[in-house]
């Protein structure tokens, strides 16, 4: 240090980074810098379930007792609470990173409610990640989650807090009372009428977009009855093959355009009274319809 080539920016932290703010370097060097400060201590809380410090860079922690250590540019706050237990990861040197399972059990803990950054994610949000789970990986996921937990709230001592879980679980899974659910998406499974809120928010952004993005008309070139109705016929029949119904083009457009109903089809189908196509505009009743295209009209 005498010779200018460390300098000290927090208390035990020493750097021979000369150029860049002690904010910069200790965010930018985290969780090495937390590793020796407060070894054996578990990431846990939000800071677990988000995977990164808050907004306001706060850091949760639990460890053998609490404290609250300010560094530049991130506060660093540890909760008196149970060691790592079997399925918490060590993490970064002397760290453990809480399992899935602990940081809901920890997320479902009281906040105070003055504070800027909790040390928990709104109940709210953590019904959102619950839901997601059940849509995107199925009951078998909720119910393995709610089995580990069972077992992470009785070596850890969250009994209070598995219950809260559990009723939220059994909520969406339609096994309790939905009662005391607080986020839509959750309240929706629920009730049976689950959707995907990550898609409504893109139809949404793309709703906002076609809104207010002025779009320029493309004439069509084809708009006499007979090129409508070949393309008609084409457009089914692909839209059918697709989903695995699948005839000839020219055994199609006989069931199509002549009624006939193909000897595979069930004996009650073949009984019912052929489809016949409506007169075009332009035809009279009875009169002879324009011979079927074998070919698509250019479009």
């Amino acid at each position: 240090m005498r010779a200018g080539k460390a300098r000290k920016i927090a208390p035990r932290i020493y750097t021979t980074n000369l150029t860049d703010s002690p904010e910069r370097i200790i965010r930018d060097n985290l969780y090495p810098i937390l590793s020796r400060l407060f070894p054996g201590t578990v990431l846990s809380h939000r800071t677990a379930l988000e995977g990164k410090p808050t907004k306001d860079w706060d850091v949760f922690l639990t460890g053998p007792y609490p404290r609250k250590v300010v560094l530049p540019g991130v506060t660093v706050r540890i909760f008196k609470g149970p060691s790592a237990g079997e399925e918490d990861k060590p993490f970064m040197g002397n760290l453990f990173m809480a399992s899935q399972t602990r940081a809901f059990l920890e997320n479902l803990q009281p906040s105070r409610k003055r504070s800027a950054s909790p040390k928990s994610i709104q109940r709210k949000e953590l019904e959102e990640r619950l839901e997601r789970i059940l849509r995107l990986r199925g009951e078998k996921a909720l119910n393995e989650l709610r089995d580990n937990a069972r077992r992470v709230a009785k070596n850890l001592g969250f009994k209070d807090e598995f219950k809260t879980l559990d009723r939220i679980i059994g909520a969406m899974l339609r096994t309790k009372p939905a009662s005391s659910l607080h986020s839509a998406s959750a309240k929706a499974r629920a009730a049976g009428e689950a959707y995907d809120p990550d898609r409504l928010r893109l139809f949404e952004t793309l709703f906002a977009a076609l809104k207010a993005t002025p779009l320029r008309e493309a004439p069509e070139p084809h708009s006499d009855p007979e090129a409508l109705r070949n393309l008609a016929f084409f457009e089914a029949y692909f839209s059918n093959y697709i989903e695995g119904t699948r005839f000839e083009v020219e055994e199609a457009r006989e069931i199509v355009f002549e009624g006939k109903i193909p000897d595979t089809r069930p004996q009650w189908v073949r009984r019912t009274k052929a489809a016949t196509i409506p007169e075009q505009s332009g035809h009279r009743s009875g009169a002879k319809r324009p011979p079927f295209r074998t070919k698509r009209p250019p479009l």
